[in-house]
């Protein structure tokens, strides 16, 4: 038998080379080349099992395709075709993968093949529209290949004022109201073939905003220089912000000098403003305010003075009334000083402060603060301590409680001759910066000026006030007598039905260790009521520790004075707690001895669906109730609104429920600390799952 290298041997002398070396050593075959794939695009995270298309050249039969290291079964249609099954268990998440063939030729160069995000519309309920106010917002979508192209459905319409565009941007002016106005909308995505995804959407028309008083018969009781706090909600993002700020009012409609400083945990740094405006009140102590600032903005809000002394206001109950996409809620304070200096400021302070910042995931971590700062007169803080509860997140929507207590604090303060001051703290994750502003006779409003964003910002966009301890020394002596409470969280923290928590009672300590809480509290709607004992023990910088019998989450309490104080617990919640001591009139407290105009304004909205509300109450004296109130449901501006029931004592002295005409059960619990100031909360079963608390404080 002849070898190949023989039979090549023995017919050289008769062939050309090239013809010897063809016979005796056959071509390799080619490596094989991926030229594209399908689905092009890609497919949608999730979805089911499907057949990749792999195009190319050099394939031979028993090829194999692979999806990253992992082998596909696969079909050879031909040189240039492959088929392969990807089971659904590869395409699970989001991401690439790299697409090979193998076969007798080698491995192929890897190919990215796309799983995507599903297109999905993530703008359902947009910001509200008003009646002749000209109206411009953004649709937006998730997944997919951007960019993205809009349409309405067959069927579906907008109003004739209103145009959306190619690139999603809804325009116009709408002329008429529909308070539940809906439509249906279709999004492609730049995939081949293009994906679709559908979504309803909700865009409420909200009649104009009517004007929030009649007359200017009471401009002159809003005179003298005010600081302002406001709490704001944005309608489209959910985003929060806080500002504080001063303006100067002269008795006959005008401001000048107002300066106001903003921030929130989406801002990269806090903004620093001035305004001017006007306003008006009317006889009822119901007012109007516009505001408009340097910047060219302008805006609009509702109040009611209160606590007039000498024909001028101590403050007022504060909402926003305009048609830009937020609301908000807060609070006038009249300063009683025309300068502020070291001096001026120096004390011991107990402090509470909310807020939250933003984490590299994108959570919100939510937090509380309670503790006192020692000013010397002389720019320093030369002593403090604070406990903070703040919410943190071991994964999306498991967030895990961080206590920390009696963490010690020094740092330096400066205020400015106009009242707007600096304080710089030494805390153990950085400088913490503020500003403040005087805000009445031994009270400071508090804003953090850091930015609350991680990495940039180590520290939660934090606001609240401090008020001049009344106290020197503290023991449980301290804490004797009855004191109303307040507190304010939230349930299913990081889920999608998240909800406010409130609670509103009274704590009755014994001055030697014992005390009671009882009251009512509200977890999203759900209503409760009841009492516990519990024991204290105050400290000498008049820090109390609460023990409840069979343990679970309990305040911490930093004291201002007798029966008076700020505190936070270590729940998920990050409740945040306030006190103040129960003074009755003499004889008790009476209907006949509450008897008067009150101004009421709400508190702590931290969910767009929570109505503000500022107003005139009338308590006749006999238990009958009327009002008028303006209110910012959601951005719905409804003005002078009038209500009308009654107040009926409890068991329980200082303690009232309030029906409304009409009713037969109890919507409001009404807890005075005296015959000039008390707290409101919704104890209704048919009220929202979006709660407040409401405060009113005597004209």
């Amino acid at each position: 038998m002849h070898s190949v290298r023989s039979l090549a041997k023995g017919l050289g002398a008769c062939l050309p080379m090239s013809l010897v070396m063809a016979f005796a050593f056959p071509a390799a075959a080619a490596v094989p080349v991926i030229t594209g794939l399908g689905p092009m695009g890609g497919v949608n995270a999730g979805g089911p099992a499907f057949t990749l298309d792999v195009a190319g050249k050099n394939f031979l039969s028993g090829a194999v395709v692979k999806w990253n290291s992992t082998r596909l079964t696969t079909r050879f249609v031909n040189a240039s075709g492959l088929t392969a099954a990807v089971p659904a268990s590869l395409i699970v998440t989001p991401g690439t993968a790299n697409i090979t063939v193998t076969d007798s030729g080698g491995t192929s160069a890897p190919q990215q093949f796309f799983v995507n995000t599903p297109l999905k519309v993530a703008t359902t309920i947009l910001a509200p529209a008003y009646v002749d106010a000209a109206y411009s917002n953004q649709l937006s979508a998730t997944g997919g290949i951007a960019p993205y192209t809009w349409s309405l459905p067959s069927g579906a319409s907008l109003p004739s004022e209103l145009e959306l565009a190619s690139d999603g941007a809804i325009t116009g002016t709408p002329k008429t109201d529909d308070l539940l106005y809906s439509f249906s909308v279709k999004v492609h995505d730049s995939s081949n073939p293009p994906r679709t995804g559908n979504a309803r959407i909700t865009l409420p028309i909200y009649p104009a905003p009517s004007a929030c008083a009649s007359g200017i018969s009471g401009n002159s009781k809003l005179k003298g220089t005010y600081s302002l706090f406001l709490e704001e909600f944005d309608l489209v993002n959910a985003d929060r912000a806080w500002s504080v700020g001063s303006f100067k009012a002269d008795g006959a409609g005008h401001i000048t000098g107002g300066i106001k400083d903003t921030n929130g945990p989406p801002y990269p740094a806090e903004i620093l403003d001035t305004f001017t405006g006007t306003y008006s009140i009317g006889a009822d102590g119901r007012g109007g305010f516009s505001m408009k600032t340097s910047e060219g903005a302008t805006f609009a809000f509702c109040f009611t003075i209160d606590a007039v002394t000498n024909n001028v206001a101590g403050g007022a109950t504060v909402i926003e009334a305009d048609t830009t996409d937020h609301i908000s809620e807060g609070a006038f304070y009249l300063q009683t000083s025309s300068s502020y200096t070291l001096e001026s400021t120096k004390g011991s302070w107990t402090i509470t402060l909310v807020g939250r910042k933003i984490d590299g995931e994108g959570n919100n971590d939510y937090q509380s603060v309670a503790g006192y700062l020692n000013f010397d007169g002389k720019g320093n803080v030369t002593a403090g301590e604070f406990d903070s509860s703040q919410d943190k997140y071991s994964s999306p929507g498991m967030p895990y409680n961080k206590y920390e207590a009696q963490v010690p604090v020094t740092g330096t303060y400066t205020p400015a001759s106009d009242g707007r001051g600096t304080i710089t703290l030494d805390v153990p994750k950085g400088p913490a910066n503020f500003v403040f502003y005087p805000a009445g006779a031994g009270q400071l409003l508090l804003l953090t000026t850091d930015p609350g964003v991680s990495p940039a910002g180590n520290n939660s966009v934090l606001n609240g006030k401090a008020l001049l301890r009344t106290a020197t020394s503290f023991t449980d002596a301290t804490l004797k007598g009855t004191g109303i409470f307040s507190s304010f969280g939230y349930v299913n923290v990081g889920k999608p039905d998240q909800a406010p928590y409130l609670e509103l009672g009274t704590l009755d300590f014994d001055g030697k260790g014992s005390a009671t809480v009882a009251g009512y509290s509200n977890k999203g709607g759900s209503i409760s009521s009841g009492s516990t004992k519990l024991s204290y023990s105050v400290d000498s910088v008049g820090r109390v520790t609460i023990t409840v019998p069979g343990g679970g989450s309990v305040p911490a309490f930093y004291l201002v004075g007798p029966n008076q104080g700020f505190g936070v617990d270590d729940s998920i919640s990050v409740d945040a707690y306030e006190f103040s001591g129960q003074v009755a009139p003499t004889g008790g407290f009476n209907l006949a001895d509450l008897a008067g105009r009150f101004a009421i304004g709400s508190q702590n909205v931290s969910f767009k669906y929570q109505p503000t509300q500022t107003g005139a109450v009338t308590l006749a004296g006999s238990g009958g109730v009327t009002g008028t109130y303006d209110v910012d449901n959601a951005g719905a501006i409804l003005t002078g609104l009038m209500q009308s029931g009654k107040i009926a004592a409890t068991s329980t002295p200082g303690v009232f429920l309030y029906t409304a005409t009409g009713d037969s059960n109890p919507s409001l619990a009404i807890y005075f600390f005296n015959a000039d100031h008390a707290l409101l909360m919704n104890i209704g079963s048919d009220q929202s799952e979006y709660p407040g608390l409401s405060y009113l404080s005597h004209q």
